[in-house]
């Protein structure tokens, strides 16, 4: 699906085999750049950008004019898939437990440099929460690095702290993809968000 979100942004949906020219290779390198760019110390202990969830997700690329600005990934999960993703996170088995499958993942934001502060982490963001209501997913998951502007929008949009979950040690996705040692992260918080409540998703313009 496209659709245009704002100026002359565009998002594409389409899962792992219907990415044509915006490969899989593409967006890990899109991925590498981000990291690169806000973690830089980070992102020299990562040996890879993909994982085993890439190839049972829903991945979205934004692009403005024929420039790639940035991409994202939505899972829907059973518990089980949901746990291999977010397992590191503090009393996340227990919490989700109460809710009935299918969960909804969102991971692997990235914008590139040139395009942040436009609006394209917002416009993202809301593709995937009305994909994940569209797939009759009960919760919508996401782990945020303790970054004030990132925390205020996904709060801002209705999501709350995961109880338990807040201010801790963080994994990154990648560090699976480590070579060699732990790999030390910032602090992190997960949040969620009730799709079926009438919590109202809210259109933001500074979140990146």
């Amino acid at each position: 699906m496209e659709s245009n979100i704002i100026e002359d942004l565009r998002i594409h949906v389409g899962g792992y085999d219907q990415l044509g020219d915006r490969s899989l290779a593409s967006i890990s390198a899109l991925r590498k750049s981000a990291w690169e760019h806000r973690y830089p110390h980070y992102a020299q202990q990562v040996s890879r950008w993909d994982d085993q969830f890439d190839s049972r997700a829903i991945l979205l690329t934004a692009s403005i004019g024929e420039k790639l600005a940035g991409t994202a990934r939505l899972n829907v999960c059973t518990f089980e898939m949901a746990c291999g993703q977010f397992g590191h996170v503090p009393n996340f088995a227990k919490f989700i437990r109460q809710f009935s499958p299918p969960i909804a993942t969102m991971t692997r934001l990235a914008i590139y440099p040139e395009f942040m502060g436009r609006g394209i982490a917002n416009a993202l963001d809301l593709a995937r929460i009305e994909i994940a209501k569209a797939q009759n997913c009960s919760i919508l998951i996401v782990e945020i690095n303790n970054t004030t502007r990132r925390m205020r929008a996904i709060s801002d949009m209705g999501f709350q702290a995961i109880p338990g979950a807040e201010n801790y040690p963080a994994s990154p996705y990648v560090s699976a993809a480590v070579e060699g040692g732990t790999f030390e992260y910032k602090r992190g918080t997960a949040f969620y968000a009730e799709l079926h409540s009438a919590t109202c998703f809210k259109p933001l313009t500074d979140n990146g």
